[in-house]
């Protein structure tokens, strides 16, 4: 059931992720269009920060929930890595919709 969690975690992060860059491509015609982008842009960032920080916490607990040292490196390592990925598939989606 974990890993079910942590497949819907990755998918909630990628499909925020390009959402948010659709709707950053959007190019405002009037202040209220604009105040309306930009509650957008924070609505879809929350979702983001949640699952950059759900996703290490759920590999900790499919490797079984260590202590110690173990919780560092796995977190850390995994936090590192979904970091890393996010802006790579933001700058790819970035790239691709300009």
């Amino acid at each position: 059931m974990n890993v079910i969690w942590l497949l819907i975690a990755i998918l909630v992060l990628l499909v925020s992720l390009t959402r948010l860059t659709r709707t950053e491509n959007n190019k405002p015609h009037s202040v209220f269009e604009d105040i309306k982008t930009n509650v957008r842009l924070l609505l879809y960032g929350i979702p983001i920060l949640v699952m950059l920080a759900y996703i290490p916490y759920q590999v900790w607990v499919i490797t079984g929930k260590s202590n110690g040292w173990g919780v560092a490196y796995v977190m850390g390592g995994t936090a590192f890595i979904t970091i890393v990925i996010s802006l790579v598939f933001y700058y790819r989606i970035k790239l691709r919709f300009n």
